[in-house]
């Protein structure tokens, strides 16, 4: 039987952000972070653009995802914005050499929290590349339901999955 992953969310500064959106590592983490636990630029130049609009921090924010000894930052996860039309959209990514130890599954657990902490009517929405088992696996875990697909913006088709508080 496997044990339950611990993992810490912590909320990147609007100055670690700055220097997320730039490409770069911030030198305030850099000694704790995995390879490739941090998201693209325009992940962080998405939330900066959401807080300069007044928007409340949790919804645009970005959380390092933290565990082990040190807090070693393995991932990163986030609201893509605040809900709109009862629906909030995460997003979420684990480091490659990383994953395979329920990490995603324990960070994902914790945002549903959050989010039905702070509303809970809400809808949260995870949109999955059909080729992306092991986040299809995350979502199905935690009792997402699947509904429906789209193609996004990328060009790439994605699932729907939903999760509702009480699910």
């Amino acid at each position: 039987m496997r044990r339950r992953v611990s993992v810490v969310l912590e909320c990147a500064s609007v100055p670690e952000l700055t220097v997320i959106a730039a490409a770069q590592i911030p030198g305030a983490i850099a000694a704790r972070v995995a390879e490739s636990a941090l998201p693209p630029a325009f992940v962080a130049r998405r939330a900066l653009d959401q807080l300069g609009q007044g928007k409340p921090a949790l919804w645009p924010g970005l959380f390092y995802i933290a565990c082990g000894k040190g807090g070693r930052i393995v991932g990163t996860c986030g609201f893509k914005d605040e809900a709109k039309d009862g629906v909030v959209e995460i997003g979420y990514g684990v480091s490659p050499r990383h994953q395979g130890r329920g990490i995603a599954t324990a960070a994902v657990s914790e945002m549903l929290r959050i989010a039905f902490q702070n509303d809970a009517t809400v809808k949260v929405l995870a949109e999955v590349s059909p080729a992306n088992l092991r986040s299809t696996r995350v979502v199905r875990k935690l009792g997402f339901a699947a509904s429906g697909s789209r193609t996004d913006e990328d060009n790439e088709l994605v699932v729907r999955w939903f999760a509702r508080s009480g699910d």
